[in-house]
């Protein structure tokens, strides 16, 4: 059974940038929006020859047409890797969605395929389509600190009612960061924040790092955190908790709500 790609009319036939395209650019968009080698991010490889083939023309011919598309910002190609971008994917495809239980793996693997000299770009187009959870935890896999290998690890995403169910696994999960100056230094269990916030922990913990500021290894600090969300008022903000606790913790010291300030 075909997969099913599927094109907004409104956003297509009545969009303003593609006035003045021609029936032909229109085609090839069409193409490169449904074509047997897209895949869920609207990144992906695509050799001339072939595309030119399944439209009725050259490889010149549809290298013609796909110039006038990145002229226009409709698309893009790389010559040196045969990979497309089609810029409007997210007019015709939900972002959202790619984050779902089912298809983030898959996500995150296409994303990682993406030519360096176009990620950036992606990236703030993608994540501003995505709910907060989902951007926490998109940050948190792309920086290495989640392991979407881990099974049960991440939440799902109801796509009918929108709706985030957190992850109820209780088993412990320990990520091992390589030594960088801008990782852990160690392994560490992250199991005890929630996943929404783990982001902004890690962000927290890698700019102390970076400062020469942290107090003490980054387990202590994260045990910390673990339990200030396991009091009767969590931090509603993780980072600025996070880092307080890092440049601040006492040996031994609890962490009662007493004791510490910034939550």
């Amino acid at each position: 059974m075909g997969r099913q790609r599927t094109i907004n009319d409104q956003n297509f036939w009545h969009a303003p940038r593609l006035e003045g395209c021609t029936s032909e650019d229109k085609f090839a968009l069409i193409h490169l929006l449904t074509g047997p080698k897209s895949n869920i991010t609207g990144v992906y490889t695509l050799v001339p020859r072939h595309a030119g083939a399944e439209l009725g023309w050259t490889q010149e011919q549809w290298r013609d047409v796909v110039n006038r598309l990145q002229e226009r910002a409709l698309a893009r190609y790389d010559d040196e890797r045969l990979m497309v971008w089609v810029r409007v994917w997210w007019e015709h495809h939900n972002a959202r969605q790619t984050m779902g239980v089912k298809l983030r793996g898959r996500a995150v693997e296409e994303i990682n395929r993406i030519p360096a000299s176009w990620l950036d770009e992606f990236l703030t187009d993608y994540r501003s389509r995505l709910m907060e959870e989902q951007r926490h935890w998109l940050s948190a896999v792309l920086t290495g600190l989640v392991d979407t290998s881990a099974e049960g690890y991440g939440y799902g995403i109801d796509t009918s009612a929108g709706k985030v169910r957190h992850n109820t696994n209780k088993q412990q999960k320990l990520l091992t960061e390589t030594t960088t100056e801008n990782s852990y230094p160690q392994s560490v269990d992250m199991s005890g924040i929630p996943l929404e916030f783990q982001g902004e922990v890690h962000r927290a913990i890698q700019v102390a790092i970076q400062e020469g500021s942290i107090r003490h290894d980054p387990q202590s600090v994260i045990n910390a955190m673990v339990e200030r969300y396991r009091s009767p008022s969590p931090p509603r903000s993780a980072y600025p908790m996070t880092l307080h606790l890092a440049k601040y913790l006492q040996p031994g010291a609890s962490v009662g709500r007493g004791r510490y300030a910034g939550g």
